[in-house]
């Protein structure tokens, strides 16, 4: 394993940072893995949760059995099993667990549960529950 100054907090738990800079699992976050990046967190007490590139990606606390997959100024704050596979400033807001947003930028979900976003960019679902936006392209 390498990397340069990242960190563990106190009492996690089989948690592991692989490689990268300046990233950091905070405290109680149990079997947590960063794999590599700049800059990447995942908060205290996320437990199982996984970051696997990019940087400044964030997850936040409470936000247990998430994962944010690579990409740049991703966000899960607080939302359980919930999915960032790639882009640039997407975010998953507290309560809006088993939601996932695919790839694209600036996508939001603000609230409910098992929202999705497929791709694009400033798409957003604020309420209810099995909302998704799915953008469609081709020839």
């Amino acid at each position: 394993m390498g990397g340069y100054q990242n960190t563990i907090g106190t009492s996690s738990t089989l948690s592991a940072i692989v490689s990268g800079d300046s990233n950091n699992i905070g405290n109680f976050a149990d079997r947590a893995v960063i794999t590599g990046g700049l800059n990447n967190t995942i908060q205290n007490q996320a437990d199982e949760s996984f970051i696997g590139a990019g940087n400044d990606n964030n997850i936040e606390v409470s936000g247990n059995n998430s994962a944010i997959i690579a990409g740049q100024l991703n966000d899960i704050v607080g939302a359980d099993f919930a999915f960032v596979g790639t882009g640039t400033n997407n975010d998953i807001a507290s309560g809006a667990d088993k939601s996932a947003i695919v790839g694209g930028n600036v996508n939001k979900i603000n609230g409910g549960i098992s929202g999705f976003i497929g791709s694009g960019n400033n798409n957003i679902i604020t309420a209810g529950n099995s909302n998704a936006i799915l953008i469609v392209t081709g020839k």
